[in-house]
């Protein structure tokens, strides 16, 4: 899951090669060229009569052997090119890699943030019945489009490729709203920014009070109580008689 030229912090989310079918086409041609090399070598002895007595023969007979050789390797070039070229796809960006074993080793590099599209092509029965078809990948700077032909499971990288754009989108609009909020933070100073907090928890208070006590003035009833009237009763023997304080207090 680790590249040549990863940036930190960046995650490898797939990758994948072209399509099978592409390599064989280029191991089909060096099989060919190879049986026809080995002909022309292997049957030399049977030849050699006709080769040594005519020298525009052997010429031509050294020149096909040489150009068949020639042909094998750099079709073994092509087949082995197959396992070099990948495509990676990250959770910031796509990285096309071309490569060859000699002459060429460049890397095409899309920012998935400016990435507008992306369509699957998948059109024939061949392309239908193996699964592999071709992503074609419109950018939003200057609405060109970039064409990845031949990629296996194309439904499948086709999803992985909208699922990435989309998170992508998200993860933008966060960093947005958290360097607003940063922003905002930054413009007032901190000791109004504590005023301000102190002002507001005040109004809150004095707008709870008076919500609380227009409820309980809603809720209190007012009972009147009434008097009871005077019981005209003759007082008892206990009425009369005179404490004991107050005995030592007159002796």
């Amino acid at each position: 899951m680790h590249f040549k030229g990863q940036q930190f912090g960046e995650e490898v989310i797939c990758f994948c090669r072209k399509h099978w079918l592409t390599a064989l086409s280029h191991f089909g041609l060096w099989a060919l060229l190879v049986l026809i090399e080995s002909i022309f070598i292997f049957n030399f002895g049977k030849i050699h009569g006709i080769v040594e007595g005519n020298f525009g023969v052997a010429i031509l007979y050294f020149g096909i052997v040489v150009l068949l050789t020639i042909y094998v390797h750099k079709t073994f070039l092509r087949f082995f090119s197959y396992f070099l070229n990948t495509i990676v796809f990250t959770d910031t960006r796509v990285i096309l890699h071309k490569k060859t074993l000699f002459l060429q080793d460049s890397h095409e590099v899309l920012d998935i943030a400016r990435i507008q599209d992306v369509r699957k092509l998948q059109d024939g029965i061949l392309k239908n019945l193996l699964g592999y078809g071709d992503l074609m990948i419109t950018l939003a700077s200057d609405k060109s489009s970039i064409l990845i032909p031949f990629v296996p499971n194309v439904n499948f990288h086709f999803r992985c490729l909208s699922r990435i754009k989309r998170d992508t989108l998200v993860k933008g609009k966060i960093r947005s709203l958290k360097k607003d909020e940063e922003r905002l933070r930054g413009s007032f100073p901190k000791e109004k920014s504590e005023e301000m907090i102190k002002l507001e928890r005040e109004q809150v208070e004095e707008a709870y009070k008076k919500i609380i006590g227009e409820t309980v003035k809603s809720k209190t009833e007012i009972i009147r109580v009434s008097e009871p009237e005077p019981v005209y009763r003759s007082p008892s023997y206990r009425d009369l008689l005179i404490p004991d304080e107050s005995v030592e207090k007159k002796l």
